[in-house]
């Protein structure tokens, strides 16, 4: 499996307040507010097994305290493709 069940992240050597400040952020980082980061991952590795892509955006969260880092999942369905070809339009 590429995620697994015991498999954290945590910075190397970290300080207290660094490891305080990275477990608030896991709790928080969806952009979407639906997911912690360990439910990212398993988001992320399930869109990329079935779509065979995933993309992941980094978001700023304006008027955040803390780390304003967001991330936010996207599947390829979720992205605009544009049109090819010329578009007939008709004026009324």
């Amino acid at each position: 499996a590429a995620i697994a069940y015991g498999i954290i992240g945590s910075p190397v050597k970290p300080s207290k307040a660094l490891k305080t400040d990275w477990d608030d952020w896991i709790k928080v980082c969806d952009h979407d507010g639906l997911l912690d980061f360990y439910g990212l991952q398993e988001l992320i590795t399930k869109t990329f097994l079935l779509d065979g892509a995933v993309f992941v955006v980094k978001r700023i969260a304006k008027g955040v305290t803390g780390n304003p880092l967001r991330l936010q999942v996207l599947g390829v369905d979720q992205l605009a493709t544009p049109m090819s070809g010329t578009a007939k339009v008709e004026h009324g």
